[in-house]
C-alpha cells in the first residue's frame, strides 16, 4: 500500500499562502528564468548570495505572491472573505501543519510567528513570583522575551544553563540542566537547534528530564520543523 509522503516545511509555507489565496485569485505569474538566485524562487537582489544562518528565513516567492494576492482579495470585500472562504482556507492549512508535525489538527494553533507563539504558551502558564524558568544563554530573543517580561512584571526568576560555542556533548548539557533544577523550576525553555550556533539540542532528553520533574518542556522549534528528518524532532 502506498504511503501520504509528510509535506515539508516548504509545501507548508506554499498551502500557508495558496490556501489563503484561494482558486479564484486566478494563476501564478510565470518566474523568470533570468537566475535562481536573482528571480528564481526566492526575491533576492542581483548579484546577492544568501546563506541562510538560522537567522532571517525569507519566504520563496510562490508564498511572497500568494500572500499578496490573498490580501488583495481580502480588501476587496473583507467582511465576506475575511469571515468565509479566508476562514475556512485556514483550516485546510491547520490540516497541513497538522500533517508536517504528525499532530492531530485540534493541536495545532496557527500563529504569526513563533515569537508570538511563545508569548502565548508563557502567558498560559500563569507563572508566580519565586517559580522559576531554567533556559540557556544561547536562546533567540523571540523565545527569551516572553519570560523576561514574567521575571520584570510577576518576580518569576531566570536560571541559564551556558551552551559553549562548539560545544557538541548532548549528556554533559542534559547533565547541567538536571543540576539547575530546583523545587521551584516549572519550566525548561530552549531552542531545539540554537540560532547562534546551528547546535541541535537533545530534546527528547530534556523533555524525559521535565516530566520527571513535574515541569513543563517549552521549545522553540522555529529551525528544526521541516528541517530536519521528522525522527530527529517528533517528541512522541
Amino acid at each position: 500500500m502506498a504511503t501520504t509522503k509528510p509535506p515539508s516545511r516548504r509545501d507548508f509555507l506554499a498551502v500557508v499562502g495558496g490556501a489563503t489565496a484561494l482558486a479564484a485569485a486566478g494563476p501564478r505569474a510565470p518566474l523568470s528564468s533570468a537566475g535562481a538566485q536573482a528571480t528564481g524562487e526566492y526575491l533576492f537582489a542581483p548579484g546577492l548570495i544568501y546563506l541562510n544562518t538560522a537567522a532571517l528565513g525569507p519566504a520563496p516567492r510562490r508564498v511572497v505572491d500568494a500572500t499578496m494576492r490573498a490580501w488583495y482579495d481580502l480588501e476587496t470585500n473583507p467582511s465576506l472573505h475575511g469571515y468565509g472562504r479566508l476562514e475556512e482556507a485556514m483550516e485546510r492549512v491547520r490540516a497541513v501543519a497538522a500533517q508536517l508535525t504528525r499532530s492531530a489538527a485540534d493541536d495545532v494553533v496557527v500563529t504569526t510567528s513563533t515569537t508570538n507563539g511563545m508569548n502565548m504558551v508563557a502567558q498560559g502558564l500563569s507563572l508566580t513570583a519565586g517559580q522559576r524558568v531554567l533556559t540557556t544563554d544561547q536562546e533567540h530573543p523571540g523565545g527569551l522575551m516572553c519570560w523576561r517580561h514574567y521575571a520584570r512584571r510577576f518576580g518569576v526568576v531566570i536560571d541559564t544553563v551556558p551552551i559553549r560555542p562548539g560545544e557538541s556533548d548532548p549528556g554533559a548539557i542534559v547533565d547541567r540542566f538536571a543540576r539547575a533544577l530546583t523545587r521551584e523550576t516549572r519550566v525548561i525553555s530552549v531552542s531545539h537547534v540554537l540560532s547562534s550556533t546551528g547546535f541541535r539540542m537533545p530534546i527528547a532528553e530534556l523533555s524525559r528530564l521535565a516530566e520527571a520533574h513535574g515541569c513543563l518542556c517549552v521549545v522553540d522549534g522555529a529551525q528544526a520543523v521541516g528541517a530536519h528528518p521528522q525522527t530527529s524532532w517528533q517528541i512522541a
